[in-house]
């Protein structure tokens, strides 16, 4: 955490102070104030406008027009409303119906299954991304209600307002999906104090913040950017804006040693996220919803039969089964899947049918003839959810109780309750304007994937994927699926693991010379047990996929018994 105490003393320029109930404020264009004497509560934004009403108006404007604020957005390909709260997922599947218990990240306070908050800018929570002690926190269940303030120190909390760091995004993005990892593949709690080694951004000495990429600037310092969703153009910063630009002080790689070729088809996390979950922390790969249910019998202290959660941790202490979601899989040091990618996505809808007998796809992501993209790093989340078996469409389950529910003044039928898919299905689905119909219709359960592009972790230089890893095999990149054919595939089939002999190499220079199989229209020659595949749109250098480097063949010289080449050790 950075805490920069300001000093109030001599003003010049455009400072100005103004008093009000609970000290002075120092207006300097800064918004981490941390001077707040007196103030020990907190109930909101309406704590703060006391003294902030005239710089927060615009703050606010910025928040609630945001998809971190509104939890909806416009699909840019489409044009249909998508967001957090519109589309279905496959961990904790949807927030309709569970708000009290999803919205518990939301930076509002009271979003419940009866109130929706989001036209009401009185309900933002500045705290939750302002808070500069580490120790604020939100109730898990309650609707993104702060805890009260017997636990919370609001004195010292309120001292150390600070502009968002890494703990301040991660206390939510760290942990979606019910805990820590479940989502993304590289964004855990590793990320809060990483090494260079984790994440080469946000480790060592370069300390970047994540508002850093995500935001627009500071005319709009409070419009968080960046989505999963389609959109126009691209907001939050991609790699080259930084790394294409002398004037932003990042490091300006000239990739000498790779064939040009590879930026027409290579997004830069393709070869600069190794892997996923490096940090020490794992990343949920499974999720099988349909083994919940399965409880410790027990008795209370009147002898009257209860149920005890079961909760089974592997020996790395992740869970692998919870009684109220069933079973998990994790996993460490993930290499990453591959997909083609646009900035387009697709999302399922719950009018759209799935095939129970394969996999369906809860979001594909786009590439076209049009629009071709580039091949990026994913993270399948794969799931096992429930759907209704008359119309082969997913459900939505009511999981977390309503307050009338735990009074017993509303028919129990939360899942969490009951135990019930039926009954937590047709409450689910009511709640959005669907019916299931216990009756008539039965809940299996489907599986699904959910792509995540692997945008966090990114090593360091020297940890880059190497060239080898995807030329010599199929363990990493399959290239023939992703239809790359020819020579874009070269030695990944089981006859070109081919052994280099020596240094003393006997090879022609160019092309026109070379007497056996011709390039291809990717100027790539197969010399078979020889040298393998070369790569010769470079030449007189040509890249060796055996040797993973350059090779300088002068094409003065060369016949076909062969040429002098020199390579770099």
């Amino acid at each position: 955490m950075k805490i920069s105490p300001k000093l109030i003393g001599l003003l010049i320029g455009g400072m100005s102070i103004s008093s009000c109930l609970f000290g002075i404020y120092v207006d300097d264009g800064v918004f981490d104030v941390d001077n707040h004497p007196g103030l020990s509560t907190y109930t909101g934004y309406g704590s703060c406008t006391m003294c902030h009403q005239t710089d927060f108006d615009a703050h606010v404007a910025d928040i609630t027009s945001s998809i971190h604020w509104t939890w909806e957005t416009t699909d840019a390909d489409t044009g249909d409303t998508v967001g957090k709260y519109f589309t279905v997922n496959n961990y904790c599947v949807a927030v309709p119906s569970n708000e009290p218990r999803c919205t518990s990240c939301h930076i509002g306070i009271g979003w419940n299954q009866s109130t929706d908050i989001r036209g009401d800018s009185t309900k933002v929570d500045c705290l939750v991304c302002h808070d500069g002690t580490g120790t604020y926190k939100k109730n898990p269940t309650g609707a993104g209600a702060p805890l009260n303030g017997d636990t919370l120190d609001y004195q010292a909390i309120l001292q150390s307002f600070q502009t968002p760091d890494r703990d301040n995004c991660g206390v939510c993005h760290f942990f979606g999906g019910g805990g820590e990892g479940v989502k993304h593949g590289t964004m855990d709690a590793s990320l809060a104090m990483p090494t260079e080694a984790t994440d080469v951004h946000m480790g060592g000495s370069s300390d970047m913040t994540c508002v850093d990429c995500h935001s627009r600037g500071a005319a709009n310092t409070h419009d968080i950017i960046g989505s999963r969703y389609s959109k126009a153009s691209h907001d939050a910063a991609l790699c080259q804006d930084c790394h294409t630009d002398p004037t932003s002080g990042a490091p300006q790689p000239t990739h000498s040693s790779l064939a040009p070729k590879h930026f027409n088809l290579l997004a830069c996390q393709t070869c600069h996220v190794p892997a996923m979950a490096r940090g020490g922390s794992a990343t949920k790969t499974y999720w099988d919803w349909e083994t919940a249910g399965n409880f410790i019998p027990g008795t209370d202290d009147l002898g009257n039969p209860i149920k005890i959660d079961r909760v089974i941790r592997n020996g790395d202490g992740d869970i692998v089964y919870h009684s109220k979601k069933g079973s998990f899989v994790w996993g460490y040091d993930i290499v990453p899947e591959y997909e083609w990618a646009n900035g387009n996505v697709d999302h399922i809808t719950l009018n759209d049918t799935i095939d129970p007998n394969g996999r369906g796809h809860i979001n594909v992501l786009q590439s076209t003839v049009e629009k071709p993209g580039l091949i990026f790093p994913v993270k399948k989340f794969i799931a096992r959810q429930p759907y209704d078996t008359g119309t082969s469409k997913l459900v939505i389950p009511h999981l977390f109780p309503t307050p009338e529910e735990k009074a017993g003044t509303e028919t129990k039928k939360a899942y969490w309750m009951v135990y019930d898919w039926e009954l937590a299905a047709e409450a689910g689905q009511a709640a959005v304007g669907l019916i299931f119909d216990p009756v008539t219709s039965d809940i299996g359960f489907a599986e699904t994937d959910y792509t995540w592009v692997a945008n966090h972790m990114v090593a360091p230089a020297a940890d880059a994927v190497q060239c080898w890893e995807c030329h010599q095999s199929k363990d990493r990149m399959d290239m023939q699926a992703l239809g790359l054919t020819g020579g874009m595939a070269m030695g990944q089939a089981d006859a070109l693991n081919v052994t280099y002999l020596g240094y003393s190499v006997a090879v022609v220079g160019t092309v026109d010379e070379w007497t056996g199989p011709a390039a291809d229209s990717s100027q790539i020659i197969d010399t078979g047990s020889w040298m393998g595949y070369l790569e010769v749109s470079n030449a007189p250098w040509v890249y060796s996929f055996n040797l993973g480097k350059y090779v300088y063949m002068p094409e003065e010289g060369g016949d076909i018994f062969g040429s002098w080449t020199y390579f770099m050790k």
